[in-house]
């Protein structure tokens, strides 16, 4: 049986958490769980959206470690996101808030829907907006530009693909750490492993063990002052 997403991340713990520079990890590869959202999207074709939202468990369930070659994602510069994008002009208006997109983003919301939200965070007025980017991210870039990452604080978050040629990829979870901390030059940031394109991994079914046995090598090709 292939080796699953969820398997890995279980077996491996935090054997499969690499500390890396983000200066290193040039691009993004989208989704954490491309195959299960292609196959959320075939059966939306036949299926009502209700159902279809009661199968993403199942879709991030099965999803397999290796990311087959017509599922890996089309990669684009980190620095062209959005969600960078949207951090680097909060870094650059961090003592005006107001002035930066991510105000303008969230005010937008909020004018549009009653309501702003970022995860689990629900903003319902400006004064909620400006304590949210105040007391949250602001404090966030601070901290990560004073202290660094502390893991002891946030645990490790910020998920990664690796490419079909052994290169690290940014995708699914903790962006907006991972990129604040790339435009600040935190040079030590942890990236959690959670899929390999299938080149990479090569023939025959991948196990944990083997898997991890290679990730030293990958982590450091991405370390500050590394090879390349």
């Amino acid at each position: 049986m292939a080796l699953k997403q969820k398997t890995f991340v279980r077996q491996a713990g935090a054997r499969a958490v690499l500390w890396i520079d983000p200066a290193r990890v040039t691009h993004h590869s989208g989704s954490k769980w491309p195959v299960g959202k292609h196959r959320l999207k075939q059966l939306g074709r036949v299926l009502p959206p209700p159902l279809v939202r009661l199968l993403r468990p199942w879709a991030k369930g099965s999803e397999p470690f290796a990311i087959p070659r017509a599922h890996f994602g089309a990669v684009e510069p980190v620095t062209a996101t959005p969600r960078y994008q949207r951090v680097a002009d909060f870094i650059a208006h961090k003592d005006a808030v107001r002035h930066s997109a991510w105000y303008r983003d969230l005010m937008a919301d909020l004018d549009r829907d009653g309501i702003a939200r970022h995860k689990e965070i629900a903003m319902q007025d400006e004064a909620a907006v400006v304590d949210f980017l105040e007391g949250y991210v602001r404090k966030l870039v601070v901290s990560l530009a004073t202290e660094g990452y502390r893991p002891d604080a946030v645990g490790f978050e910020s998920t990664a693909v690796i490419d079909a040629t052994g290169g690290l990829c940014k995708a699914g979870s903790g962006n907006h750490r991972f990129n604040i901390a790339k435009v600040l030059g935190v040079d030590r940031f942890p990236l959690r492993v959670v899929a390999a394109h299938e080149d990479w991994l090569g023939r025959g079914v991948a196990r944990t063990e083997e898997v991890l046995a290679r990730l030293p090598q990958v982590e450091a090709a991405h370390r500050a002052g590394g090879p390349g």
